[in-house]
């Protein structure tokens, strides 16, 4: 995270308290995010559709292909995006999202630091799979 702030410029938009950070480069809420998990490695990429029909759309494409739902749909709370996830058949997690928060006035946006728990990843309440580095000490899902 710190390459991504202080050498490349990115501003923090969000956290989740010893797990999460959120960083910007533009006007989108985040362009990356940073999971404090202990493995250095590329967690997932993230496909924007503008709209809760674009999450069906892709939902029924997939399924269409026998690739189902791992997790979602939801809304996370940082950045406020509508998700759905699935697995590439080489077992990447690949996202595709929607209604993703954008900050027009830099001087007005207040980071947000949340706690961890099953709120802070999804404000519907659903819980990612067990191997996801989002579940940790103390998150109770």
């Amino acid at each position: 995270m710190k390459f991504a702030t202080e050498v490349l410029g990115f501003r923090i938009s969000d956290w989740v308290r010893g797990v999460l950070c959120f960083v910007r480069c533009n006007e989108d809420h985040h362009a990356l995010t940073f999971v404090q998990s202990g493995v250095h490695n590329l967690h997932h990429v993230g496909y924007e559709t503008g709209d809760l029909e674009g999450i069906k759309r892709f939902a029924d494409h997939a399924s269409a292909n026998n690739v189902f739902l791992e997790w979602g749909p939801g809304r996370h709370p940082p950045g406020e995006t509508l998700f759905a996830y699935v697995r590439d058949p080489d077992g990447n997690i690949v996202e595709t999202f929607a209604e993703l928060v954008r900050i027009e006035d830099e001087q007005r946006w207040q980071v947000q630091v949340l706690d961890p728990g099953p709120k802070s990843v999804d404000r519907w309440g659903s819980a990612p799979p067990g191997e996801y580095p989002l579940r940790g000490p103390g998150w109770s899902f």
